[in-house]
């Protein structure tokens, strides 16, 4: 689910507000169909009335803990609406404050390990929920963030417990959405897409925030997408934009779809209004890439030149972003030696799947493929359906010597989807067309610092 995990992470974190409330919900069409709402639609206008109001209480009373409480909050309901990983900072102070008034405040501590879980301090995170979770075992929210942070950590047992803990106390599309995260992980795409639209679903039904509806809706749209179900992910994303105008990761959803169906005008019209809203790395990327599709090559340079620039603007940056820089470096053949560097140092502190995956590719394209090869076995553990992982896996084979391997994981990863990759589903058809003729695979390529 990587095209919107540059974690929006956790449905569990949408905060109510009055203004946002009071869905009314009537099923439209089939099972696996988006339910209609009468819904308040997202305004990020309100959380900042919301902030301004704990604000101004704080300044009235500096030890009304529940105010900063609230406040934190608030600035994470921001973060999740507008993109803004500023905010989960200004999130992490407020709740630092509240803790400090009272560090038996289990409410504060929660919704601390959330905002380090959101900033990538994966281990942070873990220590703070499980602290949380030990003193109240009540205390459901603790619970799954400990068993996200053991996902991202590469603990999957870890987290399949923490999850079933979960499921025996609490119910609810949070429940079922990381469920449904596991199971597409484990190589089970079908299992993953029907939790995931009762999660969206049951989000609408219990009148859940817009922008939490929206977040669920994005999801199911993405994996459809990552399933090259690119048809049946358009009404998701369109069913996200119609509770949150403006919601980047639908926006950007409807881009992919455009583009798989070969419109690149329009999927260039929806990749620009997303990074308007938030100018991430990989919308960057991908924008670049269909600006250099279309032959644009300066339209496409700038983007590329803007993910560089994300990248050094701001501490939480480099660190949120490492993992995508490294892959945009690897993609574009660009400061390989640096991908490489950035991809390690990731690994370290995070050993997913997708860590080691992207590692892997860092060397590959630095001229390293062997060295790749034992990172590419922990990419592939636990059977994940990815088209961008295989692809991976393949070009890396190939180029180590073992081209019967190198052609299943292709044709494994076309047949996944097709569309999986601007950039480089072309790139997969030639190798596995040079595969099946028995042309020589492509060389190991040699390290690129441009």
């Amino acid at each position: 689910m990587r095209s919107w995990k540059i974690l929006m992470t956790l449905g569990s974190l949408a905060i109510a507000a009055s203004a946002l409330a009071g869905l009314f919900v009537w099923r439209d069409g089939g099972r696996d169909a988006p339910l209609a709402t009468t819904a308040t639609v997202a305004d990020p206008a309100v959380t900042e009335q919301v902030i301004a109001f704990f604000q101004d209480r704080i300044e009235r009373d500096p030890a009304d803990v529940t105010s900063h409480t609230k406040l934190g909050e608030a600035y994470v309901r921001q973060a999740r609406e507008t993109g803004d990983i500023g905010a989960y900072e200004r999130a992490e102070a407020a709740l630092r404050r509240a803790l400090e008034l009272d560090p038996a405040d289990g409410v504060a501590g929660a919704a601390l390990a959330t905002v380090l879980f959101a900033k990538h301090d994966f281990a942070g995170a873990l220590a703070t929920a499980e602290r949380v979770y030990a003193a109240d075992p009540g205390a459901t929210q603790a619970l799954a963030t400990a068993g996200d942070a053991r996902l991202e950590l590469g603990d999957y047992e870890g987290a399949r417990t923490a999850y079933a803990m979960l499921s025996d106390v609490a119910g609810g599309p949070a429940v079922l959405s990381r469920q449904a995260h596991l199971a597409e992980l484990t190589g089970d795409p079908d299992e993953a897409l029907e939790l995931l639209t009762d999660a969206a679903n049951e989000a609408a039904r219990r009148g859940r925030s817009a922008e939490s509806i929206a977040w669920y809706r994005s999801q199911v749209g993405a994996l459809y997408v990552n399933t090259g179900k690119h048809d049946a992910a358009e009404p998701w994303f369109a069913a996200a934009l119609d509770v949150f105008p403006g919601y980047y990761p639908a926006l950007a959803g409807l881009g992919s779809v455009a583009a798989a169906r070969g419109d690149d005008a329009g999927a260039i019209a929806y990749y620009e209004q997303a990074v308007a809203v938030v100018p991430q790395p990989s919308l960057l990327a991908t924008l670049g890439d269909l600006y250099a599709r279309t032959g644009d090559a300066g339209a496409a340079q700038r983007q590329y030149d803007t993910v560089g620039l994300i990248g050094r603007l701001a501490e939480i940056n480099r660190i949120v972003y490492n993992r995508e820089l490294a892959l945009f470096y690897a993609d574009h053949d660009i400061n390989t030696a640096q991908a490489v560097e950035l991809a390690l140092a990731e690994l370290e502190v995070r050993k997913d799947v997708y860590g080691y995956d992207v590692a892997a590719w860092a060397l590959y394209k630095d001229g390293r493929a062997m060295d790749a090869l034992p990172l590419v076995e922990r990419a592939l553990r636990l059977g994940t359906r990815d088209a961008r992982l295989l692809f991976h896996a393949g070009m890396i084979a190939g180029a180590a010597g073992d081209e019967e391997r190198a052609r299943a994981l292709l044709e494994d990863a076309l047949d996944i989807n097709p569309r999986f990759s601007v950039l480089q589903e072309a790139e997969a058809r030639q190798a596995l067309a040079a595969l099946e003729s028995g042309r020589p695979f492509v060389e190991a390529r040699e390290g690129n610092d441009r």
